[in-house]
């Protein structure tokens, strides 16, 4: 099968020749790499030309595109994708040398279940640290709310996703907002979908500060209309009361950062109304007090 390897990238292009010498050191080859550059302003057209120059093994899809945040990145790639299945892999991250021939093996297994819409392997600080964790013995088969949710495992892994599932998921776009949790398209597919969890690093990871996870709670406060339906599918019912109360609570900061005539045309639904109501004391000091320390 094809894998297409997807690189949302902005002003990175120093670290994107760590990542492609990843990608020239893998065991087999059966691959793309869709890169779409998020509008940088640095050198990252004339070092992705440098890549297209040389002779690989593999095709190199490069799109440059207005900058809009990751989720828009991701949203383009989609229809650029020409792969059966897909994975995420940050620019500033890498791929060990066995990740696309452990991709494909394992997803050989499964392809031809529709059940199934992930298999996750592991990140890793080193290729001897992860990040997290898969507990129960080398793979599991479950889905991202009950594994992942459910049981609070946290921490940052690497989903490789059917591409046709991937596509039905496409984000929401805010144009003035930058930022879309990446946790609204993994609740939505385990919804629907199962997930295999393998218990193998095949990615490593390293957190800069200036990246995205180190941006935390500010980023998300700028961006509260993605902020409100990220919260709004992780209090569906098949999830835990106590995160649903959790996720109840940040509704209701994000609800108070968008004009309220704005609001009906982000949920159209009405539910979850008692989660939302008795957060919203909660909710009140919780935004009062991010408003403060982060704005």
């Amino acid at each position: 099968m094809l894998i297409s390897i997807i690189t949302p990238t902005f002003n990175r292009s120093e670290l994107l020749k760590n990542c492609f010498k990843s990608l020239t050191e893998q065991s087999v080859t059966n691959f793309e790499w869709i890169i779409v550059d998020d509008g940088s302003s640095d050198q990252t057209e004339n070092v992705v030309n440098d890549f297209l120059n040389m002779e690989t093994t593999f095709p190199i899809l490069y799109y440059k595109k207005n900058n809009g945040g990751k989720h828009t990145a991701l949203n383009f790639a989609m229809d650029k994708i020409n792969g059966d299945v897909c994975c995420i892999l940050d620019s500033d991250d890498i791929f060990l040398p066995e990740a696309i021939a452990e991709i494909n093996n394992e997803w050989l297994s499964y392809f031809k279940d529709q059940t199934i819409g992930v298999v996750c392997f592991l990140r890793g600080f080193d290729p001897e640290n992860a990040i997290s964790h898969i507990s129960e013995g080398t793979k599991i088969v479950s889905n991202h709310i009950d594994y992942r949710i459910n049981q609070g495992i946290k921490g940052d892994f690497c989903e490789t996703i059917r591409v046709n599932t991937f596509k039905k998921f496409r984000f929401p776009v805010f144009p003035e907002e930058k930022f879309f949790s990446e946790g609204w398209l993994w609740t939505n597919i385990g919804i629907g979908y199962k997930t295999v969890y393998v218990n193998k690093i095949i990615y490593l990871t390293e957190y800069r500060d200036d990246g995205l996870t180190r941006a935390g709670r500010a980023l998300r406060l700028k961006s509260p209309k993605a902020g409100m339906l990220n919260s709004y599918v992780q209090m569906n019912k098949k999830i835990k009361m106590k995160y649903r109360l959790k996720q109840g609570i940040l509704y209701n900061v994000y609800k108070s950062r968008v004009r309220e005539s704005d609001r009906k045309k982000i949920i159209k639904q009405n539910d979850y109304r008692l989660i939302r109501g008795i957060t919203k004391p909660i909710s009140w000091v919780l935004s009062y007090y991010w408003n403060k320390k982060f704005l």
